[in-house]
């Protein structure tokens, strides 16, 4: 059987033609080596940010629709420079828009979500030996038929959605950096490179703030059992493997508390609904509603109102989801189904994912006296299994990271607090030599 390779390339990764050749050049490669390639690509550049400056020049409030018609232009220029740099190769090759490459979408405009993919036009140009170049970040709307871009970072969800029908054998990332880090190297360049992570930390990365990868893509990933392998352009680094559950245990075979990684976010906002009924049914349609409207929202709680039989409902989101989250909110029903809707903005978020991190008491207080030390204020704080988030100044969140990191990350910061020696942790011996790790 002929192994299927999907590859994407970023915006940092095309930024002009030499760079656009390199990465023909890497697939050209893959496909000399027996393997049938398709090539995802994110808009050169700055493109998009571009188009959605020229946009606004046009007009204040540019319709959805044609806006996203515009933004699609970006991704298609890529798939066809992309294209014609492979057929100078010696290779013959064919660019698809997201729609032609059977991309279907549903949702609205900016926003949508992969919900299916026909295969048939790319299988059938890969059986006649083609290299194919697909326009990530859209697609068609189920409903409509119009084109529906999917929001940043979309071109990975696009190359993960097409492994997964396609049952590849590896999603490759090709980005700017060499794989996943333990926090952003721009911010903190002691960062180091994570050699596997499974799918689940790098989901709860993703949406913690980490860039190198969109929550969606990782999600499709995962259900298809489809390896994602983040690496370099030029494949020069090892990367990143991401896969199943990696299994962290101590000599004696327990879970053992660890801490993976950092992510940040700024711009981001607090949202307080008080007296609420305290209905289970209540709480869980506001909360797909807003699922439903691509709002993402984090440390959600609830507590009792003053009211008997209230409730109050708290959650954390994006700053430029504000319009969408207004309009789930403003579908509540009249004031007499709540008390008052309070919002704070704007504020940081800082994450650090892990394994069993409840299972470490000092862990929370450590990091929060570290952070203290610092003049950093934690507003807010939620512990889980899996992460523990801080809400802080949004002045401060780089800052706070950096400090996390050093507590957190190196062995004296790590023992202190209690976590477990982590020098092995990273080491390339610990990726198993499976059957897709020669792909690309």
């Amino acid at each position: 059987m002929v192994r299927i390779t999907v590859q994407k390339y970023g915006g940092s990764s095309l930024c002009d033609a030499t760079s656009v050749c390199r990465a023909a050049d890497e697939a050209v490669s893959a496909h000399r080596a027996g393997r049938r390639v398709v090539v995802v690509v994110s808009a050169m550049g700055q493109t998009t940010d571009r188009l959605l400056s020229l946009a606004r020049l046009a007009g204040p409030d540019p319709d959805a629709q044609e806006l996203d018609v515009l933004l699609g232009t970006g991704e298609r220029a890529s798939a066809a420079l992309m294209a014609l740099a492979i057929r100078a190769r010696g290779v013959p090759a064919r660019s698809f828009s997201g729609p032609t490459a059977g991309v279907v979408t549903s949702g609205s405009h900016g926003r949508a979500r992969i919900v299916d993919v026909d295969t048939q036009p790319i299988r059938a140009d890969l059986s006649a030996g083609q290299l194919v170049v697909v326009a990530g970040f859209q697609g068609a709307d189920q409903a409509t038929g119009c084109v529906t871009t999917i929001g940043r970072g979309g071109s990975d969800a696009t190359a993960t959605a097409l492994a997964a029908a396609l049952q590849a054998h590896v999603c490759e990332i090709r980005t700017d950096v060499d794989g996943v880090h333990t926090a952003d190297p721009q911010h903190v360049p002691q960062s180091g490179r994570l050699a596997r992570l499974s799918y689940d930390e790098v989901y709860e990365l993703a949406r913690a703030g980490a860039r190198i990868l969109m929550p969606q893509c990782v999600r499709y990933a995962q259900i298809a059992g489809i390896p994602l392998h983040v690496r370099t352009a030029t494949g020069a680094s090892q990367g990143t493997w991401v896969d199943g559950d990696i299994h962290r245990h101590s000599e004696a075979g327990e879970r053992r508390p660890q801490v993976i990684g950092l992510a940040h976010l700024n711009d981001q906002a607090q949202y307080v609904i008080t007296g609420l009924p305290d209905q289970p049914e209540a709480r869980a349609a506001l909360l797909t509603a807003l699922e439903e409207a691509t709002v993402s929202p984090a440390m959600i709680s609830w507590n009792s109102a003053t009211r008997a039989g209230r409730v109050n409902l708290s959650f954390v989101a994006a700053q430029e989801d504000r319009p969408a989250t207004a309009a789930v909110l403003e579908a509540l029903g009249p004031a007499g189904e709540h008390d008052d809707i309070q919002y704070t903005a704007p504020l940081g978020r800082l994450t650090a994912v892990g394994t069993s991190l409840r299972s470490c008491p000092s862990l929370l207080p450590g990091l929060m006296k570290k952070l203290y030390e610092h003049g950093i204020e934690a507003r807010r704080w939620e512990v889980r299994d899996n992460r523990v988030t801080v809400l802080c100044p949004p002045g401060r969140t780089v800052d706070a990271l950096i400090v996390a990191h050093d507590a957190l990350m190196t062995d004296h910061g790590a023992m202190a607090l209690g976590l477990p020696d982590r020098s092995s942790e990273d080491a390339e011996a610990d990726v198993p030599a499976v059957g897709w790790r020669d792909a690309g």
